[in-house]
Order: C-alpha cells, then structure tokens, then sequence
C-alpha cells in the first residue's frame, strides 16, 4: 500500500468542498492549488480579483499571502507543493478550509478555532435527543449523530425510532440525503467512508462546516425579520409538505457574504497551527462528555 494511500478520503473530500465554491472546475488535489481555483477563493475572500504572475509557485504564494496576512502557511514547503506531494497539499488545503471558516462563519463563533466550535455546536445539538459525542470519527460511525443534528432543527420531521433498525451505513446516508436535498450541503463524505480505517478528522470536520454553515446562514441584510435557525426549520419542515424546500448552497453563502464587504480587504488570519493542535483529543480536552445514552456513539458499526 502507498504510504499516501491513508489520504485518499480526505483527498476526495477537499476536493469535493473545492468544487462546491467553483462548479466542478476541480478534478484532483492539485488543481486546489491552481490559478485558477485560488482566483475564485482570493475572489471570495478578499472580494479583490486575483491577477496571475504568469508563475504557478508565485501565484500560490501570492494568493496565500492575501487571504491571510499572518503566518499560517509559512510552514509549508512550496518545493513539496511543486513535486505534487499530496501531504503537503492537504495540509495547505487545510489551511484554506480554516480561512473559509474564519470568512463566512456567524461573528459569535468565528474567532473559535474550527474543529473547537463545531465540536460545542455538535454535542449541544445531539444530546437534545441522548446521542453521546466524544470525537470527530468513532462518535460519527453509526449514523446517529448526524440525525440527531438535523432533528434539533424540527423535532416534528422524523423520529430517532424511525432510524433504530436501519444499519448504521443506512442511517448515515438518511441524514445526508436530508442534508443535500432540503438544506443543499454538498455531499463531501459517502455514508460507506465512515466505516473506512482511513476515515480522519479533518475530513469530518470539513462536512460538518458545511453542514453548520447550511444550517446557521444568516440572511445578508441585517433588516431581515427571521433569524436564520427559523429559515432553517422551515426549510426542513418543506420535506415533509408539497412546496420546494429553500435551498442555500456554500458558494451562495461566501458569494453574498464577499460582495457585502468587497472593499474591506484581504482577511486578516491567526497564528499557525501545527496539525496536531486539530486533533481529536485537542478538541474534545477539558470538554464535558454529553450525557450516556442507550444510543452509544461509540458502538460496533454495522455496515454488513
């Protein structure tokens, strides 16, 4: 086995999240790292249109240095991103995830570090119906966590019953077909990679963004009346009568947020962090486990 092999789902999932900003135009991991997608994410970042050097290791540079003004890419090798070391061009990828975060994430949350406020985020929502979450991949093998996420949104959609026989490959797919249909999350992960040993954390992170961002994006005019988990209600109870669900797709959200401060400047970003500061036992440490229940998230998947 390769020894990037352990990669190929995060790979897929970077460049699926990718695609969801800029319509398909990314086949494979380099092409993060192309001029052409960064043009589109300097776009949406700063809101400044990106004006190619002629080079690709400049533009790359040159493209880093405006979308975050701080040293959060200093660690990376750009002779390892121009051999096309697929480690090194996650963990810049990675890098650009964080930024999207920081970028298009609700003000109250998004000075948190990512894996940080999506883990409160998490627990909070799924012990509303006795689902226990301790991690970013066991706690999400079984499917449960991911239902009991979309339920806090409207209790009356289904009921946590109803998933009870389904095998935990079944109920995973149940909750993001959910997911992508009535409230657009693209569908970064496939319900069999959550039973796969090469499952990580950061490709788990990544949905859940997208998911939260689905779920918690507020309208672009302050003067707007409803507040955005009410929109969000609504559009699931939509699944459940005859009229079409309001749909938000992520690169709507980023493309109205962006034009609403066009002229405000590259972003300013945080100090950067080594990979094992977003690891599973960092984001979890020093955090109250939610409450046992009889639907342990932690228990043998059954994806026979």
């Amino acid at each position: 086995m390769h020894s990037y092999d352990r990669y190929e789902i995060q790979e897929a999932v970077f460049v699926r999240w990718a695609n969801s900003l800029a319509d398909g135009t990314v086949r494979e991991l380099s092409d993060i790292l192309d001029t052409k997608f960064l043009s589109i994410f300097v776009k949406l970042i700063t809101g400044d249109s990106f004006v190619s050097s002629g080079s690709r290791l400049q533009d790359i540079q040159n493209a880093f240095r405006l979308v975050d003004n701080g040293e959060r890419f200093n660690q990376i090798s750009m002779n390892e991103i121009a051999d096309g070391n697929p480690r090194a061009i996650c963990f810049a990828v990675w890098q650009l995830i964080q930024i999207f975060w920081k970028r298009f994430a609700p003000a109250d949350v998004r000075d948190q570090k990512l894996a940080e406020a999506l883990k409160d985020w998490c627990v909070e929502r799924a012990q509303r119906f006795q689902v226990q979450i301790s991690d970013f991949i066991s706690s999400w093998r079984d499917g449960y966590a991911l239902n009991a996420i979309l339920l806090s949104y409207n209790p009356e959609l289904f009921s946590m019953n109803q998933i009870c026989d389904m095998r935990a490959v079944d109920r995973i797919e149940y909750a993001m077909s959910l997911a992508e249909h009535h409230v657009n999350t693209p569908r970064l992960l496939q319900p069999k990679d959550f039973s796969s040993e090469r499952l990580d954390m950061k490709s788990v992170v990544c949905y859940l963004m997208v998911l939260y961002l689905s779920l918690t994006n507020k309208e672009s005019s302050p003067q707007e009346s409803h507040s955005s988990e009410q929109q969000q209600i609504e559009s699931l109870e939509s699944s459940k009568s005859s009229q079409s669900p309001m749909i938000i797709n992520q690169k709507d959200i980023a493309i109205s947020d962006s034009q609403s401060t066009a002229d405000s400047g590259a972003l300013s970003g945080e100090t950067a962090q080594n990979e094992a500061e977003y690891s599973t036992s960092k984001s979890f440490e020093q955090f109250p486990s939610a409450p046992s229940s009889r639907r342990q998230s932690q228990q043998a998947v059954d994806v026979s």
